[in-house]
């Protein structure tokens, strides 16, 4: 049975870690490791566009089981090149080390994993250059050709070492990786979203976060408060001052390009509260006379009257900024820096819940609000 080790260095590192969803990041180099001979094919300089080594291409598709570390990402890329390896069996040893560890180290870097199973540590040569600012595709070649080569060989060795590891295990570890090459699949998909839509939803939300916003001004019978700070807020609820600083005019400019404009000094105004409701036992900060005013805090505080009407208000406002922030405008501004228009392409993480399960990251798709549902459409009605 024919193995293939299987890597890609592609630029935009410093942008967004090379995403291959972002079509201005590129294929710099590939290679590829039978157990015997590297072969690695520096494209940079190549005139092709977006058109994989036709050895490259035939190895990978005679190969009956194609091994990498993080591999998802590989494949992605290899995809966009024209290479579709889906149907392939897949050994991805991150996800062999992450069930290795019981499922407790999360994303495994291939440096950690080497020396969790005593095997030499690859010669890293890049981060000096990425330290400093310098892409991928800038790196002398010859220094990057042969970072490529040690990750080839490195993933080599830990393969070999993992399959006997892994057998207690091989059941489990067989169905994530046909897990992997289904997430994979809808990563690559992604999901149409609405535009226009989402910016509906966030106008809205502006509007009922200006709404609660005078409430909980009415509520205080003031305008200075500032909502989005946990000191305000502590000291609204539980006691205390607010500092707010003013332009206190003092005059006017009598000489120079100012002459006739009114002069302001900064004062520092101090406006006492109440106690509205007594603090959670433990809830104490450690700066001296504040308290916790936290989601879960604020829940559990038995508060009536203002208090109350404060906290509800608080609430939905802290729900109204998250649903905003990551949703109707979180989204498309992570489709923005990938210059995508029409489709998202979110994360599906195999290597991070202790329970196994996938959890859905940059953005979140797996707690999506219901009415930010309504930005997702079918892409063939």
């Amino acid at each position: 049975m024919s193995v293939l080790v299987i890597d890609t260095e592609c630029s935009g590192a410093l942008r967004n870690k090379a995403n291959p969803f972002d079509r201005r990041n590129k294929l710099v180099a590939i290679g590829y490791f039978n157990g015997t001979n590297v072969t690695i094919h520096y494209l940079r300089n190549s005139d092709a566009s977006e058109i994989l080594p036709t050895d490259f291409y035939n190895q990978c598709k005679q190969a009956n089981i194609i091994v990498g570390f993080n591999l998802k990402f590989d494949l992605h890329w290899l995809r966009r090149y024209g290479l579709d390896l889906r149907g392939k069996k897949l050994w991805d040893c991150q996800l062999a080390e992450f069930i290795l560890s019981n499922q407790k180290d999360a994303y495994p870097s291939l440096d950690a994993s080497l020396q969790a199973r005593g095997l030499p540590l690859k010669l890293n040569t890049l981060s000096q250059y990425l330290d400093s600012n310098v892409d991928v595709d800038c790196i002398p070649e010859e220094e990057l050709l042969g970072y490529l080569k040690g990750d080839l060989t490195s993933t080599y060795q830990l393969y070999v070492t993992q399959k006997s590891l892994i057998k207690p295990y091989e059941s489990l570890f067989r169905l994530q990786c046909s897990d992997l090459e289904v997430l994979a699949d809808m990563e690559y998909n992604g999901m149409k979203y609405n535009l226009a839509k989402s910016k509906e939803l966030s106008d809205a939300s502006d509007a009922r976060e200006a709404v609660l916003l005078s409430n909980l001004n009415n509520l205080c019978n003031c305008n200075y408060i500032n909502w989005g700070s946990n000191d305000h807020v502590s000291a609204v609820l539980y006691g205390g001052r607010i500092v707010i600083e003013k332009r206190v005019p003092v005059g006017v400019y009598r000489t120079g390009n100012k002459a006739g404009s009114p002069r302001f000094k900064i004062e520092e105004v101090e406006y006492p509260f109440p106690r509205l409701v007594d603090p959670l036992k433990g809830s104490a900060l450690k700066k001296e006379g504040f308290f916790s005013v936290g989601e879960d805090v604020l829940s559990e505080l038995k508060a009536t009257g203002t208090a109350r009407k404060i906290i509800t208000n608080l609430q939905q406002l802290a729900k109204i900024r998250k649903e905003r922030n990551t949703y109707f405008d979180g989204i498309p501004k992570k489709m923005a820096e990938l210059e995508c228009t029409e489709y998202v392409h979110g994360q599906i993480n195999q290597c991070v819940v202790v329970t196994g399960r996938t959890s859905s990251s940059k953005p979140n798709l797996q707690n999506i609000p219901e009415g930010g549902r309504e930005c997702f459409e079918s892409r063939f009605s």
